[in-house]
């Protein structure tokens, strides 16, 4: 008992970071996305743990805690726009199916705690049926309108990824309008001569990447940000 009191504190406790790296991370704070990674990685740790520990005797414990990190991890891979994304959900589906059936079957009793785990669960079907344009929006969202000065941020990278995006969901008319943007936007950091125009060569990019917009010929995203 002591055992699974501890585990279920030392997951709690990585959850916890992960909410923190999340926070960091849609902030743009620096740090967001590596307490992610070692929110996540702890999170393993612990279940691995937890099947040594539990081995068959609580095993539906086990797929509880897999199931809030695989969401965990789907979060992480959903706003970081990672291409493994569809695999992580389908290990969330499958450990969250899991865990379900075995309440049913076990006949355990639904606490808080477990009810909390699944309302997390099923958090990820509005996120898997959200664009990924909108999620970006929300992210960036003052940085594409203009609202956020940070210097760390390259505006044109943000708009020029934001149109793809946009492209890639067929928003076709309101990706060239960003593009547009996004040109304008290179053209100030050439004219000034601005150091991360040198460095990321953002305009000759973006111009091409708004030819194949209106050609409906962009097959990818090689960019920044």
């Amino acid at each position: 008992m002591k055992t699974k009191k501890k585990i279920s504190k030392f997951h709690f406790v990585s959850w916890m970071i992960f909410i923190i790296g999340v926070i960091f991370y849609s902030l743009h704070w620096r740090g967001g996305g590596i307490t992610i990674l070692v929110a996540c990685l702890l999170m393993l740790v612990v279940n691995l743990i937890s099947i040594f520990k539990n081995k068959w005797a609580n095993f539906h414990e086990t797929t509880l805690l897999f199931t809030i990190t695989f969401v965990s991890i789907y979060i992480c891979t959903r706003i970081m726009f990672l291409g493994f994304s569809n695999v992580i959900l389908l290990l969330s589906l499958l450990t969250g199916a899991l865990s379900i059936i075995l309440l049913i079957v076990k006949k355990i009793k639904f606490s808080i705690y477990k009810i909390l785990i699944l309302v997390y669960f099923f958090c990820i079907f509005p996120l898997f049926l959200t664009p990924s344009y909108k999620i970006y929006y929300v992210l960036y969202r003052k940085v594409i309108t203009n609202e956020n000065n940070d210097k760390r941020i390259i505006r044109a990278n943000v708009l020029d990824k934001y149109s793809w995006f946009l492209y890639s969901s067929d928003e076709f008319s309101e990706a060239e309008k960003v593009n547009e943007m996004a040109i304008n936007e290179a053209m100030k950091y050439k004219e000034n001569n601005n150091q991360l125009y040198t460095k990321f060569n953002s305009l000759e990019r973006i111009e091409a990447n708004g030819k194949s917009i209106k050609n409906r010929k962009w097959e990818d995203y090689s960019g920044n940000r």
